[in-house]
């Protein structure tokens, strides 16, 4: 027996499709789902509100971006993340 469908078929696990129509979409305003799921602008409302947030290193909008980064300079531990 498949472990997912029958955790599923109990309805034990939200599925990101439900959790956006039944969560998401009920209790947040259509602006602030915007803010929330463009990682920058998240950053950036967080850091006006006094909260830490992580270091920003680079922000890539086009492959000469990725060539610019000098990638030896890096610390030894980071992580790539799409913004949205």
């Amino acid at each position: 027996m498949n472990v997912f469908r029958s955790l599923r078929e109990a309805h034990r696990i939200l599925g990101m499709n439900a959790r956006n129509l039944d969560y998401v979409g009920t209790y947040n305003s259509r602006e602030s789902i915007y803010l929330a799921s463009d990682k920058l602008k998240t950053k950036t409302r967080l850091s006006l509100e006094g909260l830490p947030t992580a270091q920003t290193l680079f922000v890539v909008e086009n492959w000469p971006d990725i060539e610019a980064i000098t990638w030896n300079e890096l610390p030894a531990s980071f992580v790539i993340k799409p913004a949205r």
